[in-house]
């Protein structure tokens, strides 16, 4: 249950047409299926790489990141270049770039933030936050900082997919495997890229 490579994936995804980033492409798929999006797959592929069928790899991507969320072990990663393919400047873009993505993914779920709970709706407001980061705030930390945001992240992310969930009706709360239920993407309004 581990996820392939960031770089990997940024070549698999970049084949397919992709323009978005592996890190922000992952966002989006970690926010869709965080408040519970019931086409989570098919809003995530039409919004990142526009094809239906992009093959094993980015459904390996797709089916690893789901059971990870739901790991009771809260063993979910999030797609980020690890130390020694990228030095910290390039990781805190490419965590703005999944944090983007995950805000970008709870708005294509139809998810705004008066609609989820309300530490939810605190958490997507920081994820905006740190999507925001520029190349100046970047020199201002150090690793012990990225890593705190990184868990930060991952934690926020487990908490959105435990308390969205737990707000469903109780036939649906039994549908483990068809875990991305309420909302939809109809809703959606802007375009990633």
């Amino acid at each position: 249950m581990t996820l392939p490579a960031c770089n990997e994936t940024e070549q698999r995804l970049r084949a397919l047409g992709a323009t978005a980033s592996a890190p922000q492409c992952h966002g989006v798929l970690c926010g869709l299926l965080a408040v519970g999006d019931a086409d989570a797959r098919e809003t995530w592929l039409a919004e990142t790489v526009g094809e239906e069928a992009p093959g094993a790899e980015i459904d390996e991507l797709y089916e690893t990141t789901l059971q990870q969320l739901d790991d009771p072990e809260f063993g979910l990663d999030l797609l980020l270049p690890g130390d020694d393919e990228a030095d910290l400047a390039e990781r805190t873009r490419a965590l703005a770039d999944w944090a983007g993505g995950f805000t970008f993914g709870v708005a294509c779920a139809g998810r705004a933030p008066e609609d989820l709970p309300a530490e939810v709706a605190e958490f997507v407001r920081d994820a905006a936050e740190v999507a925001a980061l520029t190349d100046g705030d970047e020199d201002e930390g150090d690793e012990a900082d990225y890593a705190e945001v990184v868990e930060y992240l991952r934690a926020g992310t487990l908490l959105a997919r435990t308390e969205c969930r737990s707000g469903r009706g109780s036939d649906d709360a039994d549908d483990a495997g068809d875990a991305e239920d309420a909302g939809g993407a109809d809703d959606r309004d802007e375009t990633l890229g």
